[in-house]
Protein backbone atom coordinates (compact mmCIF):
# COMPACT_ATOMS: atom_id res chain seq x y z
CA UNK A 1 0.00 0.00 0.00
CA UNK A 2 2.67 2.51 -0.98
CA UNK A 3 1.87 5.81 -2.65
CA UNK A 4 4.13 6.80 -5.55
CA UNK A 5 5.65 10.22 -4.97
CA UNK A 6 6.91 11.98 -8.11
CA UNK A 7 8.81 14.75 -6.30
CA UNK A 8 10.30 15.27 -2.89
CA UNK A 9 7.42 16.42 -0.68
CA UNK A 10 7.66 19.53 1.43
CA UNK A 11 5.78 18.01 4.36
CA UNK A 12 5.72 14.43 5.58
CA UNK A 13 2.82 13.68 7.92
CA UNK A 14 3.19 10.78 10.35
CA UNK A 15 0.15 9.22 11.99
CA UNK A 16 0.94 6.46 14.47
CA UNK A 17 -1.98 4.30 15.54
CA UNK A 18 -2.83 1.32 17.68
CA UNK A 19 -6.43 0.06 17.79
CA UNK A 20 -7.84 3.48 16.95
CA UNK A 21 -9.91 2.28 14.02
CA UNK A 22 -12.87 4.28 15.33
CA UNK A 23 -10.83 7.51 15.07
CA UNK A 24 -8.28 6.99 12.29
CA UNK A 25 -10.49 7.85 9.33
CA UNK A 26 -11.26 11.32 10.64
CA UNK A 27 -7.56 11.98 11.19
CA UNK A 28 -6.70 10.92 7.63
CA UNK A 29 -9.54 12.91 6.09
CA UNK A 30 -8.39 16.01 7.96
CA UNK A 31 -5.05 15.69 6.17
CA UNK A 32 -6.50 14.95 2.75
CA UNK A 33 -8.85 17.94 3.07
CA UNK A 34 -6.08 20.43 3.73
CA UNK A 35 -6.03 23.65 1.73
CA UNK A 36 -2.49 22.74 0.76
CA UNK A 37 -1.11 21.24 -2.48
CA UNK A 38 -1.43 17.47 -2.32
CA UNK A 39 1.70 17.11 -4.45
CA UNK A 40 3.71 18.84 -1.69
CA UNK A 41 2.95 16.34 1.04
CA UNK A 42 3.01 12.64 1.85
CA UNK A 43 0.95 10.84 4.47
CA UNK A 44 2.48 7.93 6.34
CA UNK A 45 0.36 5.81 8.67
CA UNK A 46 2.27 3.49 10.98
CA UNK A 47 0.03 0.78 12.41
CA UNK A 48 1.65 -0.50 15.60
CA UNK A 49 0.13 -3.98 15.44
CA UNK A 50 -3.56 -3.06 15.68
CA UNK A 51 -5.95 -5.96 16.28
CA UNK A 52 -9.14 -4.03 15.52
CA UNK A 53 -10.52 -3.01 12.11
CA UNK A 54 -7.80 -0.43 11.40
CA UNK A 55 -6.38 -2.31 8.39
CA UNK A 56 -9.82 -2.69 6.82
CA UNK A 57 -10.55 1.03 7.18
CA UNK A 58 -7.20 2.02 5.70
CA UNK A 59 -7.66 -0.23 2.66
CA UNK A 60 -9.79 2.47 1.01
CA UNK A 61 -6.82 4.88 1.10
CA UNK A 62 -4.43 2.64 -0.84
CA UNK A 63 -3.54 5.33 -3.38
CA UNK A 64 -3.40 8.21 -0.90
CA UNK A 65 -1.22 7.00 1.98
CA UNK A 66 1.92 5.04 2.68
CA UNK A 67 0.68 2.34 5.05
CA UNK A 68 3.18 0.53 7.26
CA UNK A 69 2.13 -2.35 9.49
CA UNK A 70 4.51 -3.53 12.21
CA UNK A 71 4.41 -5.72 15.28
CA UNK A 72 3.34 -3.90 18.42
CA UNK A 73 6.30 -2.18 20.00
CA UNK A 74 4.96 1.07 21.42
CA UNK A 75 4.81 4.68 20.32
CA UNK A 76 8.56 5.27 20.07
CA UNK A 77 9.06 2.31 17.74
CA UNK A 78 6.13 3.51 15.60
CA UNK A 79 7.57 7.04 15.38
CA UNK A 80 10.98 5.63 14.46
CA UNK A 81 9.48 3.50 11.71
CA UNK A 82 7.72 6.57 10.35
CA UNK A 83 10.95 8.62 10.37
CA UNK A 84 12.75 5.91 8.39
CA UNK A 85 10.15 6.12 5.63
CA UNK A 86 9.78 9.88 5.21
CA UNK A 87 11.04 11.95 2.30
CA UNK A 88 9.94 15.43 3.36
CA UNK A 89 11.87 18.44 4.56
CA UNK A 90 9.66 18.82 7.60
CA UNK A 91 7.66 16.26 9.58
CA UNK A 92 4.22 17.02 11.00
CA UNK A 93 2.78 14.72 13.63
CA UNK A 94 -0.87 13.79 13.97
CA UNK A 95 -2.18 11.42 16.63
CA UNK A 96 -4.74 8.99 15.27
CA UNK A 97 -7.42 10.27 17.67
CA UNK A 98 -6.91 13.94 16.74
CA UNK A 99 -7.65 15.93 13.61
CA UNK A 100 -6.45 19.08 11.90
CA UNK A 101 -8.26 22.18 10.70
CA UNK A 102 -8.14 22.75 6.91
CA UNK A 103 -5.58 25.60 6.95
CA UNK A 104 -3.09 23.88 9.27
CA UNK A 105 -0.38 23.00 6.73
CA UNK A 106 -0.68 26.33 4.93
CA UNK A 107 0.10 28.26 8.10
CA UNK A 108 2.88 25.87 9.07
CA UNK A 109 4.57 26.08 5.67
CA UNK A 110 4.43 29.88 5.79
CA UNK A 111 6.25 29.88 9.14
CA UNK A 112 9.06 27.67 7.87
CA UNK A 113 9.45 29.92 4.83
CA UNK A 114 10.07 32.96 7.06
CA UNK A 115 13.52 31.80 8.14
CA UNK A 116 15.92 28.98 7.33
CA UNK A 117 16.77 28.87 11.05
CA UNK A 118 13.30 27.74 12.13
CA UNK A 119 13.36 24.08 13.17
CA UNK A 120 10.13 23.75 15.17
CA UNK A 121 6.69 25.24 14.48
CA UNK A 122 3.77 24.74 16.84
CA UNK A 123 0.27 26.13 17.24
CA UNK A 124 -2.70 26.31 19.59
CA UNK A 125 -5.17 23.42 19.83
CA UNK A 126 -8.84 23.05 20.59
CA UNK A 127 -9.66 20.45 23.26
CA UNK A 128 -12.69 18.43 22.19
CA UNK A 129 -14.75 15.43 23.30
CA UNK A 130 -15.85 12.45 21.20
CA UNK A 131 -18.78 14.47 19.83
CA UNK A 132 -16.47 17.28 18.63
CA UNK A 133 -17.75 19.61 21.33
CA UNK A 134 -15.08 22.17 22.19
CA UNK A 135 -14.19 21.77 25.87
CA UNK A 136 -11.43 24.31 25.96
CA UNK A 137 -8.22 25.42 24.33
CA UNK A 138 -4.52 24.83 24.79
CA UNK A 139 -3.17 27.07 26.12
CA UNK A 140 -5.98 28.18 28.42
CA UNK A 141 -7.16 31.60 27.09
CA UNK A 142 -7.01 33.02 30.62
CA UNK A 143 -3.25 32.37 30.56
CA UNK A 144 -2.52 33.49 27.00
CA UNK A 145 0.43 35.82 27.05
CA UNK A 146 1.58 34.49 30.42
CA UNK A 147 3.30 31.32 29.30
CA UNK A 148 6.98 31.65 28.39
CA UNK A 149 7.37 31.33 24.61
CA UNK A 150 10.85 32.06 23.30
CA UNK A 151 12.32 31.59 19.86
CA UNK A 152 15.48 30.23 21.44
CA UNK A 153 14.43 28.75 24.78
CA UNK A 154 17.51 26.72 25.74
CA UNK A 155 18.94 28.99 28.44
CA UNK A 156 15.56 29.37 30.14
CA UNK A 157 15.00 25.64 29.75
CA UNK A 158 18.21 24.84 31.61
CA UNK A 159 16.95 27.04 34.45
CA UNK A 160 13.82 24.91 34.74
CA UNK A 161 11.45 27.01 32.62
CA UNK A 162 9.92 24.55 30.19
CA UNK A 163 9.23 25.87 26.67
CA UNK A 164 5.72 25.98 25.27
CA UNK A 165 4.60 22.76 23.62
CA UNK A 166 1.10 21.83 22.48
CA UNK A 167 -0.03 18.21 22.14
CA UNK A 168 1.84 16.17 19.52
CA UNK A 169 -0.66 16.98 16.77
CA UNK A 170 0.33 20.64 17.06
CA UNK A 171 4.07 20.15 16.43
CA UNK A 172 6.03 20.16 13.16
CA UNK A 173 9.82 19.69 13.07
CA UNK A 174 12.48 20.17 10.37
CA UNK A 175 13.83 16.76 9.44
CA UNK A 176 17.49 17.80 9.82
CA UNK A 177 16.80 18.76 13.43
CA UNK A 178 14.75 15.65 14.11
CA UNK A 179 17.61 13.41 12.99
CA UNK A 180 19.64 14.71 15.94
CA UNK A 181 17.20 13.29 18.51
CA UNK A 182 16.16 10.09 16.77
CA UNK A 183 15.76 7.21 17.02
CA UNK A 184 13.64 7.74 20.10
CA UNK A 185 14.51 5.18 22.82
CA UNK A 186 12.06 2.29 22.52
CA UNK A 187 11.48 2.35 26.30
CA UNK A 188 9.03 5.14 25.56
CA UNK A 189 6.19 2.80 24.69
CA UNK A 190 3.97 5.74 25.58
CA UNK A 191 4.78 9.46 25.71
CA UNK A 192 7.42 9.25 22.97
CA UNK A 193 6.32 12.77 22.06
CA UNK A 194 7.27 13.87 25.59
CA UNK A 195 10.83 12.67 24.96
CA UNK A 196 10.86 14.62 21.71
CA UNK A 197 9.63 17.77 23.44
CA UNK A 198 12.35 17.50 26.09
CA UNK A 199 15.14 16.96 23.55
CA UNK A 200 14.25 19.60 20.95
CA UNK A 201 15.35 22.66 23.01
CA UNK A 202 18.91 21.28 22.93
CA UNK A 203 19.08 21.03 19.16
CA UNK A 204 16.50 23.32 17.54
CA UNK A 205 17.97 26.60 16.32
CA UNK A 206 14.70 28.50 16.47
CA UNK A 207 11.08 27.87 17.49
CA UNK A 208 8.01 29.53 15.98
CA UNK A 209 4.43 29.68 17.24
CA UNK A 210 1.21 30.22 15.29
CA UNK A 211 -1.28 31.72 17.72
CA UNK A 212 -4.28 30.07 16.08
CA UNK A 213 -6.16 26.85 16.83
CA UNK A 214 -5.17 24.73 13.84
CA UNK A 215 -6.14 21.34 15.21
CA UNK A 216 -8.29 19.51 17.74
CA UNK A 217 -6.96 17.34 20.55
CA UNK A 218 -9.51 14.75 21.58
CA UNK A 219 -10.02 14.10 25.31
CA UNK A 220 -11.14 10.54 26.01
CA UNK A 221 -10.54 7.75 28.50
CA UNK A 222 -7.78 6.02 26.59
CA UNK A 223 -5.28 8.71 25.72
CA UNK A 224 -2.30 9.45 27.88
CA UNK A 225 -2.41 13.21 27.32
CA UNK A 226 -0.67 15.50 29.78
CA UNK A 227 -3.41 18.10 29.32
CA UNK A 228 -5.61 16.82 32.12
CA UNK A 229 -7.04 20.15 33.26
CA UNK A 230 -9.55 21.82 30.99
CA UNK A 231 -10.20 25.47 31.79
CA UNK A 232 -10.23 24.89 35.53
CA UNK A 233 -12.20 21.63 35.39
CA UNK A 234 -10.67 18.39 36.58
CA UNK A 235 -10.30 15.57 34.09
CA UNK A 236 -10.36 12.51 36.40
CA UNK A 237 -6.96 11.08 37.25
CA UNK A 238 -6.42 7.48 38.28
CA UNK A 239 -3.71 5.82 40.33
CA UNK A 240 -2.47 3.94 37.26
CA UNK A 241 -2.29 7.12 35.20
CA UNK A 242 -0.29 8.99 37.85
CA UNK A 243 2.11 6.05 38.24
CA UNK A 244 2.62 6.13 34.46
CA UNK A 245 3.46 9.83 34.62
CA UNK A 246 5.94 9.30 37.47
CA UNK A 247 7.70 6.46 35.64
CA UNK A 248 7.84 8.37 32.35
CA UNK A 249 9.26 11.41 34.15
CA UNK A 250 12.02 9.30 35.71
CA UNK A 251 12.93 7.79 32.36
CA UNK A 252 12.86 11.16 30.61
CA UNK A 253 15.02 12.89 33.23
CA UNK A 254 17.80 10.31 32.71
CA UNK A 255 17.89 11.05 29.00
CA UNK A 256 17.85 14.81 29.52
CA UNK A 257 20.71 14.55 32.02
CA UNK A 258 22.71 12.42 29.60
CA UNK A 259 22.15 14.89 26.75
CA UNK A 260 22.97 17.95 28.86
CA UNK A 261 26.20 16.35 30.07
CA UNK A 262 27.17 15.32 26.53
CA UNK A 263 26.66 18.87 25.25
CA UNK A 264 28.39 20.46 28.24
CA UNK A 265 25.37 22.26 29.72
CA UNK A 266 24.72 22.80 33.42
CA UNK A 267 21.87 20.61 34.53
CA UNK A 268 21.32 21.28 38.24
CA UNK A 269 18.48 23.81 38.03
CA UNK A 270 16.62 21.74 35.43
CA UNK A 271 16.93 18.65 37.60
CA UNK A 272 15.60 20.50 40.65
CA UNK A 273 12.61 21.68 38.62
CA UNK A 274 11.92 18.16 37.41
CA UNK A 275 12.22 16.87 40.97
CA UNK A 276 9.61 19.43 42.02
CA UNK A 277 7.27 18.18 39.29
CA UNK A 278 7.80 14.62 40.52
CA UNK A 279 6.89 15.63 44.06
CA UNK A 280 3.64 17.15 42.76
CA UNK A 281 2.79 13.82 41.12
CA UNK A 282 3.69 11.88 44.27
CA UNK A 283 1.47 14.15 46.36
CA UNK A 284 -1.35 13.44 43.93
CA UNK A 285 -0.65 9.70 44.09
CA UNK A 286 -0.74 9.62 47.89
CA UNK A 287 -3.92 11.66 47.84
CA UNK A 288 -5.61 9.32 45.36
CA UNK A 289 -4.66 6.39 47.59
CA UNK A 290 -6.27 8.11 50.59
CA UNK A 291 -2.90 8.64 52.30
CA UNK A 292 -3.45 12.32 53.07
CA UNK A 293 -0.90 12.65 55.85
CA UNK A 294 1.81 11.13 53.63
CA UNK A 295 0.73 13.50 50.86
CA UNK A 296 1.03 16.52 53.16
CA UNK A 297 4.48 15.44 54.39
CA UNK A 298 5.64 15.05 50.80
CA UNK A 299 4.21 18.48 49.93
CA UNK A 300 6.35 20.06 52.66
CA UNK A 301 9.44 18.92 50.72
CA UNK A 302 8.32 20.76 47.59
CA UNK A 303 10.71 23.51 46.43
CA UNK A 304 10.31 25.09 43.02
CA UNK A 305 13.73 26.44 41.91
CA UNK A 306 12.07 28.62 39.27
CA UNK A 307 10.87 30.92 42.06
CA UNK A 308 13.93 30.65 44.33
CA UNK A 309 14.42 34.43 44.34
CA UNK A 310 10.84 35.19 45.38
CA UNK A 311 10.48 33.98 48.96
CA UNK A 312 6.79 34.74 49.37
CA UNK A 313 5.97 32.94 46.15
CA UNK A 314 7.90 29.85 47.20
CA UNK A 315 5.77 29.75 50.34
CA UNK A 316 2.63 30.24 48.28
CA UNK A 317 3.51 27.37 45.93
CA UNK A 318 4.12 25.00 48.82
CA UNK A 319 0.94 26.11 50.58
CA UNK A 320 -1.12 25.62 47.41
CA UNK A 321 0.20 22.06 47.05
CA UNK A 322 -0.78 21.32 50.64
CA UNK A 323 -4.21 22.80 49.96
CA UNK A 324 -4.62 20.43 47.02
CA UNK A 325 -4.62 17.62 49.59
CA UNK A 326 -6.87 19.27 52.16
CA UNK A 327 -9.64 20.64 49.92
CA UNK A 328 -11.51 18.76 47.15
CA UNK A 329 -9.53 18.82 43.91
CA UNK A 330 -12.14 20.77 41.87
CA UNK A 331 -12.07 23.52 44.52
CA UNK A 332 -8.28 23.58 44.37
CA UNK A 333 -8.40 23.99 40.59
CA UNK A 334 -10.92 26.80 40.97
CA UNK A 335 -8.61 28.59 43.44
CA UNK A 336 -5.66 28.20 41.07
CA UNK A 337 -7.71 29.57 38.19
CA UNK A 338 -8.57 32.62 40.30
CA UNK A 339 -4.90 33.08 41.11
CA UNK A 340 -3.90 32.92 37.44
CA UNK A 341 -6.38 35.65 36.63
CA UNK A 342 -5.06 38.04 39.29
CA UNK A 343 -2.26 40.55 39.00
CA UNK A 344 0.18 38.47 41.10
CA UNK A 345 0.45 35.90 38.32
CA UNK A 346 1.44 38.57 35.81
CA UNK A 347 4.01 40.03 38.20
CA UNK A 348 5.70 36.66 38.78
CA UNK A 349 5.86 35.70 35.12
CA UNK A 350 7.10 39.14 34.09
CA UNK A 351 9.85 38.65 36.66
CA UNK A 352 10.78 35.27 35.19
CA UNK A 353 11.13 36.75 31.71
Amino acid sequence: MNVIVNRKPLVSIIIDTYNYGHFIEEAIESVLNQNFPYKDMELIVVDDGSTDNTRVILAKYTDKIKYIYKENGGQASAFNMGFENTAGKVIAFLDADDYWHPDKLTYIAEEFEKSTSIDVVSHYMHLVDNDHKILGMFPDPSREGNFPFEKQPLQSYLKGIFPFFPPTSGVTVAVDCLRKITPIPVEFRIAADFYMHLMLPFYAREFALVKKCLGSYRIHNYNFGIHRHIQGKAVPNTVDRVIQVININRLASKHVERTANKLGYGFDLWYKKFDALQIEQEVLLYNLNGMKWSAIKRAFLFEDPTFSEIYWFRIFKKFSLIMSVIVPYPIYLWLMKKYRSCFLFDIVHDFLR
